[in-house]
């Protein structure tokens, strides 16, 4: 099933901020994807706020308008899907459905209000393990996904138990995280979910003495096994040594229109500045998490001579469908940076505009530049704020950006 849709942008709309406050409410929500598969997440209501919570992540909602069915439509942050959503007169429940426009799908949504406001997935809705040997739930896992495929691919996996079994955690690949997970644990049975507007992932494991085992469902249909065994010590690629850049006879420049106006824009590195390219898409989560990160570095260092420079692949090769994704990313993160239209997302479109980037894996992807307009690093993939591993790469990043800039 399938609904007209409009989206506006800067007219009238009324961003509300997430905060935790003793007269929150909370409703236990669901999305019902496919084949009776039903993911659920919280949202906190505080007034007239919303806003998505995955663990220690909040996603405020923007209220935009009420639909010609009288349905509450909620922008979500960065992304153009949309909540439409109707209240029962005592506001004790909701029904509607979540709305993605880049797909032309959508899926219904319904909440209730909950005292429960940990309880994420009930015991009734999981196996019954409690008379079993209770397995220890580790801190790291070195993990194996995708094993039943013939790409399989290495991850880790970090959970924090936080007690009446209450899980929280991510999982982390060399291109990036599944982000903030947060669930409940039931005997040796354990079940985390993530919704923030894109992601829609459930991981269902088993704890065993080995270690870990499970599904992971993606979405409305995609599943994938997993396996993973206890390990303190758990690493993945130096994501610097994955992808490369060789400038040879063509040093890394390019034109290419601003995401909102068009204008063209050149890189050529002759301004003496130390430049950072961001390859993104405004479809994807954790570059969005990356570009949160590329704003406050942006922010410190522009003065003293960095740039960031975004080019953008869309789903989309029509500007026309492509920009007004792009124009609420960069509203909505408040990205204070030059964002261009690099057009769609296609295989081999990055190393068609850059052609000394060779073994491009992953949006996103950044490439810092000297002053010269030498590559210095190439980076694969993002790992952010709901990892371990998020600070120790900011640390990093503005180290080698001082490196840089006194040069």
């Amino acid at each position: 099933m399938t609904h007209s849709f409009k989206i506006t942008l800067g007219l009238a709309c009324i961003t509300i901020a997430c905060s935790t406050s003793p007269d929150m409410t909370t409703y236990l929500s669901h999305i019902n994807l496919a084949n009776n598969r039903e993911l659920p997440f919280f949202i906190e209501q505080k007034g007239e706020s919303l806003c998505i919570v995955n663990g220690d992540e909040q996603l405020p909602l923007t209220w935009s308008h009420v639909s010609d069915d009288n349905m509450q439509v909620y922008e979500l942050k960065a992304f153009q899907g949309q909540f439409h959503l109707l209240f029962s007169d005592d506001h004790a429940q909701f029904s509607g459905f979540w709305l993605r426009p880049d797909r032309d799908e959508s899926y219904p949504i319904t909440g209730s209000l909950t005292e429960h406001k940990k309880r994420r997935f009930s015991p009734t809705g999981m196996a019954n393990e409690s008379d079993s040997t209770l397995w220890p739930l580790a801190e790291r896992y070195a993990t194996t996904m995708a094993t039943s495929t013939e790409a399989p691919k290495q991850a880790i996996a970090e959970f924090q138990s936080h007690g009446n079994g209450v899980v929280t955690g991510s999982i982390m690949t060399e291109t990036g995280d599944y982000r903030f997970l947060a669930g409940n644990r039931h005997g040796n049975h354990l079940m985390l979910s993530t919704f923030d507007g894109i992601h829609a992932y459930i991981f269902d494991m088993v704890i065993t003495d080995k270690g870990i085992q499970g599904l992971h469902q993606s979405g409305a249909v995609y599943a994938e096994t997993f396996e993973g065994h206890a390990d303190a010590d758990a690493s993945l690629s130096d994501p610097t040594q994955l992808s490369s850049y060789h400038e040879g006879d063509a040093p890394l420049q390019f034109t290419l229109p601003d995401h909102a106006t068009g204008e063209s824009f050149t890189y050529d590195g002759h301004a003496n500045r130390v430049t950072l390219i961001q390859i993104l898409g405004s479809w994807c989560p954790n570059c969005m998490d990356e570009s949160e990160a590329l704003k406050e570095i942006y922010q410190e260092y522009h003065e003293r001579g960095l740039d960031v420079i975004a080019l953008a692949f869309e789903r989309s090769e029509d500007p026309l469908i492509a920009r007004p994704a792009l124009i609420k990313m960069v509203h909505d993160i408040g990205m204070p940076y030059p964002v261009l239209y690099a057009g769609k997302a296609d295989k081999g479109a990055v190393e068609q505009l850059l052609p000394g980037l060779s073994n491009f894996m992953s949006y996103p992807t950044a490439i810092l530049l000297d002053r010269q307009g030498l590559v210095r690093e190439v980076h694969t993939g993002f790992n952010g704020p709901g990892t371990s591993l998020y600070q120790a790469w900011l640390a990093e990043q503005k180290s080698h950006i001082e490196e840089l800039l006194n040069e």
